[in-house]
C-alpha cells in the first residue's frame, strides 16, 4: 500500500544521492507535506496499491473534480507514515465520486518537525514524484467519459468532452 499526495512541486523532489540531500532541500520538500488550510488540519492523500493505481487515481482526481491541468503527485510507501505518530482518518467530501471516496484519507499530526523528518526519509529512499500533463489528463479524461460510472461526475468543460478537430 502507498499514499498519493497531490499538487506537490516536482522541483522539491529531485532524484539525489544521500550525500546530495541538504537541510535546505529537506526544508523545501517538507512544504509539500504540511496540510493546506482547506484540508482542516489534515494532509489530504489517497490510498493506492501501486504505481498504476496511483496514476489512475491521479487522473481521476483531476478529471472528476476540476478542469484538466498539469498536476504533480508524490507516491510514498506506507512504511514512511507508519514510522511516525500520524493519525490516518478515512475522510472525504460528500460530492466526491465513490472511487475517490474509498481511497481518500487525511493524515493528522504533521507538524513542521514531522514533515521535515518525513521529507528526509522520502528523499533518502528516492522520491517517486510523477507528473500528469494537461494533455494526458485530457486524453485519459475522454476515455473515462465513455464509462457511464464516471461520466456524470466529470468536471471537464464541454470543450474537453470530444477531441479537437483539426
Amino acid at each position: 500500500m502507498c499514499w498519493l499526495i497531490r499538487s506537490v512541486r516536482a522541483s522539491r523532489w529531485p532524484a539525489l544521492s544521500a550525500q546530495q540531500i541538504t537541510v535546505d532541500i529537506i526544508q523545501q520538500a517538507s512544504k509539500d507535506l504540511i496540510p493546506r488550510p482547506e484540508d482542516s488540519g489534515g494532509l489530504s492523500v489517497y490510498q493506492v496499491a501501486d504505481a498504476a493505481d496511483a496514476r489512475l487515481t491521479g487522473i481521476l482526481h483531476v478529471v472528476l473534480s476540476r478542469k484538466p491541468t498539469t498536476t504533480h503527485y508524490l507516491r510514498i510507501e506506507s512504511a514512511h507514515i507508519d514510522r511516525l505518530s500520524i493519525e490516518v482518518k478515512h475522510e472525504y467530501a460528500s460530492k466526491q465520486h465513490h472511487y475517490l471516496q474509498l481511497r481518500h484519507r487525511n493524515l493528522y499530526g504533521i507538524t513542521e518537525a514531522v514533515a521535515s523528518s518525513l521529507a528526509e526519509a522520502i528523499l533518502r529512499d528516492g522520491a517517486d514524484c510523477f507528473t500528469l500533463t494537461e494533455g494526458v489528463i485530457k486524453s485519459e479524461g475522454r476515455k473515462i467519459l465513455l464509462n457511464p460510472e464516471f461520466a456524470s461526475h466529470v468536471a471537464f468543460p464541454d470543450a474537453y468532452r470530444t477531441p479537437a478537430r483539426g
